[in-house]
């Protein structure tokens, strides 16, 4: 076996600077469980279990996912595991629901991702003989509790394009009654390999044990990844104009903990002026308090706790200076977002011709 198998296996193995794979750690969890419900996932809910607003699930979940199923109202149906029939049936412990897995190695993967043991049934790719495995949340091979045949192999595909993994990886994963029944399709799929049930799942739990631990909720966490996915969006169509580290700097009343005793760019600072009566809709549901003030490039200071013109106002994570806020900022004639505690000034993409 020249490839690793577990190449077309999103994100199994992610490298830390993979801005797709930061966010998929964090967003996969929580989705997975409301999934798991056994109803589609309307993008209100997914923003409250997630905690982003709801106007920016819909694309971060087109960047990040662009397999993702959603229905004609545009609620999810299916991330790997599914609402809609396919061959792999994913039977949680102790829920009703029939699930569905995108591919054999998604059926392993999944319930450990969720807690949960599962019972998985599928047919063999080559001879039609129902297959039956029942996985635990043990690591490693102990986690398969029995697989009907127990000669049962799994299929992986070892090269496959990451923008359609469905397509070129998911739609040829699957298992087979055993190695000789693999072999004929095997020799059609140079890129592919075949394993044992027990140690497929040992190389997919070994590569996703941080996966299924990741923090979901935690602010900072969130911010991180998703800056980082803006970022790479941005740096990928050229919309990068400029990068401004920012500064935390006390406020004295009158004056500023700046060498100047006023702000410069790229400074903020926590202003109780306005707090109370001059807070946003957002400010006021996560508890209000001091605003936080940022001096802009061209001299605005910008409110993000403040009013907004056109919703109910920033989003934000993280604690100054590490602030990460959505949407972006537009005043006057700068144009930016504020991740990380840094500002990136953006040029606007061109109309389409």
């Amino acid at each position: 076996m020249d490839k690793d198998p577990m190449t077309a296996c999103a994100c199994s193995d992610a490298p830390t600077d993979d801005p797709r794979c930061i966010a998929s750690a964090q967003l996969l969890p929580p989705i997975l469980r409301i999934l798991a419900e056994g109803q589609p996932a309307s993008m209100e809910r997914l923003a409250k279990e997630i905690g982003l607003p709801a106007d920016l699930i819909a694309p971060t979940l087109s960047y990040v996912f662009p397999d993702a199923e959603l229905d004609r109202d545009g609620r999810l149906l299916g991330l790997g595991l599914s609402l809609v029939p396919t061959a792999h049936e994913v039977r949680l412990a102790g829920r009703a629901a029939v699930l569905y897995a995108w591919c054999a190695p998604d059926a392993h993967l999944l319930p450990i991702l969720m807690g949960e043991s599962a019972q998985i049934t599928s047919p063999c790719a080559a001879t039609g003989q129902t297959i039956t495995i029942e996985v635990g949340l043990e690591i490693g091979p102990a986690g398969v509790h029995a697989a009907r045949p127990a000669s049962a192999v799994v299929a992986f595909v070892t090269e496959a394009d990451p923008r359609h993994l469905r397509t070129t990886g998911c739609a040829h994963q699957n298992l087979f009654a055993s190695a000789e029944a693999a072999a004929p399709w095997l020799a059609e799929h140079p890129h592919a390999a075949i394993l044992p049930v027990a140690e497929a799942f040992r190389r997919l739990t070994r590569r996703s044990a941080r996966a299924s631990t990741a923090p979901t909720q935690e602010s900072s966490s969130l911010g991180e990844a998703f800056g980082r996915l803006i970022l790479a969006q941005m740096r990928s169509d050229g919309l990068l104009l400029g990068e401004l580290a920012g500064r935390l700097i006390a406020n004295e009343g009158e004056r500023l903990s700046a060498s100047s005793g006023q702000p410069e760019s790229g400074d903020m600072w926590l202003d109780s002026e306005f707090a109370g009566w001059l807070d946003s809709e957002a400010h006021r549901a996560r508890g209000g308090g001091a605003h936080l003030i940022v001096r802009l490039p061209n001299g605005w200071d910008w409110d993000l706790d403040g009013p907004m013109s056109n919703g109910p106002g920033w989003w934000r994570m993280g604690e100054p200076p590490n602030v990460t806020a959505f949407p972006s900022i537009i005043a006057e004639d700068y144009h930016g977002f504020f991740l990380q505690g840094r500002l990136y000034q953006v040029r606007d993409a061109p109309p389409p011709p």
